[in-house]
């Protein structure tokens, strides 16, 4: 009886050991696993992308090459002619950027989408006579 009772208590030490080891292994195995989907996912950088200031660049005093796509970029347009309105384009869109004056320029900002970029502006001596202006405050009033 005893050897029947040592043979069974040596199988159930037997079977615990490879339960455990196969714990160990099967843990080993899934932590490898998350380590290796963590070091591929975590090690892709975002792209870069490339602004083009058309000729421009030395106005911006801020401006850099390139952004990540996703960055929100602030530029400071410090270029400012007196009595001159300028409208800034966002590869030909003015309105995909916000243009705030700060008193000594303009500060611009938008998102950098995944592709490269155009940023362009035109400007315009506020002083002069526009035809087609809506204002009616200088309209003849014998007409």
């Amino acid at each position: 009886m005893d050897s029947e009772r040592n043979r069974m208590q040596k199988r159930l030490l037997f079977k615990e050991r490879n339960n455990h080891m196969l714990f160990a292994v099967m843990t080993a195995a899934a932590l490898l696993l998350l380590l290796g989907l963590c070091l591929t996912g975590c090690s892709a950088k975002p792209k870069s992308y490339r602004v083009d200031y058309c000729g421009g660049k030395s106005f911006y005093s801020n401006a850099k090459n390139t952004y990540k796509a996703g960055q929100c970029v602030e530029l400071h347009f410090d270029m400012v002619a007196t009595d001159t309105d300028y409208t800034f384009y966002l590869d030909g869109d003015p309105n995909a950027l916000t243009v705030q004056g700060n008193g000594n320029g303009f500060v611009l900002r938008f998102v950098m989408p995944a592709h490269d970029v155009r940023l362009d502006y035109s400007m315009r001596n506020s002083m002069e006579y526009v035809p087609e202006s809506t204002d009616d405050s200088f309209a003849d009033p014998n007409d």
